[in-house]
């Protein structure tokens, strides 16, 4: 066997060392590496994002600004639910009831609109001075059954409720608003007019000063708490035109007035849609 000498051996001895350190290092720096890589990457997606935050940060609402527009929101929703209560007010007028019994029979009701139809006629001749409505007995919703031996259907009851209250307001809001003459007032049977509303049209021939006109539109128009009575009406032609029988109203000159629209109906979820006009239909 060949025996190194001393200084071959050492030499040898530290290339092994060296080489079993280079091994340990080698072992320690490669997932050293990878961690460090993967640090400089998160920091990176850090810096990136928070980039993205200076970009966007006047965009981000504060908590204020949130909890002002949750105030706000609520708010919108309560208007919108007083709106929806006008309107259902409104419709709830149209059929308030006419007898003090809770379910009247056919010929409870019959005297019931007999008696306030009547009564309605001589209001409107009270008023005869201040305005003409010359459609004498049939200024209101007149059926069969109301001057013979017949008697009206249970199922009608609301519908023929509708149509005399809508007259009986209409000729009260006409008054109020300085009408002199009413020719004509038409009001049908309720049909679809929206997903929220049945409409029943209404159409009307009147005579008025000309400085009326504009308190007339309001008092039609009008959507608030403090038009009790007043139906909600949504106008779709109105046409002004001199009056073609001025000597009819006196000598102050008139304008006629054409209108032309819906008392509108509200809606509620789960109605089946408009009502069809009771058998028999008025007159």
């Amino acid at each position: 066997m060949m025996r190194l000498d001393k200084e071959r051996l050492f030499w040898v001895a530290m290339a092994i060392g060296l080489a079993a350190e280079l091994a340990l290092v080698s072992a320690w720096v490669a997932p050293a590496r990878s961690r460090l890589l993967a640090a400089e990457e998160a920091w990176n997606e850090q810096v990136r994002e928070l980039d993205n935050i200076r970009r966007i940060a006047a965009q981000i609402p504060s908590a204020n600004a949130i909890s002002e527009r949750t105030e706000y929101r609520k708010w919108l929703a309560d208007q919108a639910e007083r709106v929806r209560g006008f309107f259902r007010d409104r419709t709830v007028t149209l059929t308030a009831p006419i007898t003090a019994e809770r379910n009247p029979t056919p010929a409870q009701f019959k005297d019931a609109y007999a008696e306030a139809v009547i009564n309605q006629l001589g209001w409107l001749g009270r008023y005869q001075q201040r305005m003409r409505v010359e459609t004498g007995k049939d200024a209101l919703p007149r059926y069969p059954w109301l001057d013979g031996p017949g008697l009206p259907d249970p199922k009608d009851f609301d519908a023929i409720l509708r149509a005399y209250w809508a007259h009986v307001h209409m000729y009260r809001g006409f008054l109020d608003a300085d009408v002199r003459v009413v020719r004509s007032l038409k009001i049908g049977a309720p049909i679809y007019v929206n997903e929220d509303f049945d409409g029943m049209p209404l159409k009307a021939d009147l005579a008025m000063y000309p400085e009326s006109l504009g308190p007339f539109l309001r008092t039609l128009l009008t959507v608030s708490h403090s038009a009790a009575g007043m139906p909600a009406v949504y106008l779709t032609r109105v046409q002004v035109r001199p009056d073609g029988n001025p000597a009819q109203a006196g000598s102050d000159p008139l304008c006629s007035v054409g209108i032309e629209g819906y008392i509108l109906l509200l809606r509620e979820s789960g109605e089946s849609g408009a009502s069809v006009r009771p058998k028999g239909g008025p007159r």
